[in-house]
């Protein structure tokens, strides 16, 4: 949101932001910290 108020030419820090999202009951969306691309099936079969 800071972001795009930073486009639209509008001046705020992330704290000021996050204020009045508090305020407004916002909550913000989280990133993932990574994104699992490969499955190791393997490991769950069973040795013989």
């Amino acid at each position: 949101m800071t972001v795009e108020l930073a486009s639209l030419g509008n001046k705020t820090s992330r704290v000021t932001v996050a204020k009045y999202m508090h305020q407004l009951s916002l909550r913000g969306k989280l990133s993932k910290k990574f994104k699992v691309t490969m499955l190791y099936p393997f490991f769950r079969q069973k040795s013989k």
